[in-house]
């Protein structure tokens, strides 16, 4: 996947003018990152991001997460730096970074990007499922408050860290997560099937761990409601079918 947006970089960088400044000051770090000189890649945008001319501009800080988010994938990072050790973390702080630069211009790059975002939430699912599982809620919470600021419009994303914060006993973050999800779901022009596939695993978890947190607090009703709301989008899913079963009737 990384080639995907890779590929979008290159062209986007080359044919386009931005509203902060020429995009072609970047040219250095589309190089370093397609090099995999990510190392080199992270130096050069953090000048970027002290200097005046270009610390407002989104991209220094997406080029950072990118980086950090590939040398979380190769251990070997991490021999020959330690400080690397937290590069995934790292990858989700700068992700959220860029998303505050990037949603004051009208989320101009997002688009152009949303390859590496949809690779980055698979991981942040993969690890949320094995934090709430454990029932690390705090953890949970923790990236998934960085996922929904680069990520605001996924209802699945805000239902899960409505679930997780809830679970950490933050109710008022609880709250306005579950607003944000009905709000995207209720929408007029929402359209389950416009979701990308990672987005509707997400949608799919966050309903079914909804349901299990209701029952902890001994709502099960109230998670009935959620599952059969799901069931609109997920009635041929085979894990979402034996859970509902489960669920209601077990």
């Amino acid at each position: 996947m990384r080639f995907n947006y890779l590929k979008t970089a290159v062209t986007f960088f080359f044919l386009s003018v931005t509203t902060i400044g020429s995009a072609q000051e970047f040219e250095d770090l589309i190089i370093l990152y397609a090099d995999g000189k990510y190392d080199k890649c992270l130096v050069k945008a953090e000048k970027y991001t002290d200097d005046d001319d270009t610390k407002r501009h989104p991209l220094p800080y997406l080029y950072m997460s990118m980086s950090f988010f590939e040398i979380s994938k190769d251990a070997s990072w991490v021999e020959k730096n330690e400080e690397f050790d937290g590069a995934f973390k790292d990858a989700l702080s700068y992700a959220g970074k860029y998303a505050m630069k990037d949603a004051r211009n009208d989320w101009e790059y997002h688009a152009e990007y949303l390859d590496f975002f949809l690779e980055l939430q698979e991981v942040v699912l993969e690890d949320c499922r094995n934090y709430l599982a454990d029932e690390d809620f705090s953890r949970a919470a923790g990236e998934l408050g960085k996922l929904v600021r680069f990520m605001p419009n996924d209802p699945g994303a805000w239902l899960l860290n409505g679930v997780a914060n809830q679970r950490n006993r933050n109710a008022r973050n609880a709250m306005e997560s579950f607003q944000e999800s009905d709000k995207i779901l209720e929408a007029e022009d929402f359209n389950f099937e416009n979701l990308e596939d990672v987005q509707k695993e997400i949608l799919k978890a966050g309903m079914m761990e909804y349901a299990k947190m209701q029952e902890f607090f001994r709502k099960k009703e109230e998670g009935v409601k959620m599952l059969d709301k799901g069931k609109i989008y997920f009635e041929n899913d085979e894990e979402f079918a034996k859970f509902y079963d489960e669920y209601v009737n077990g």
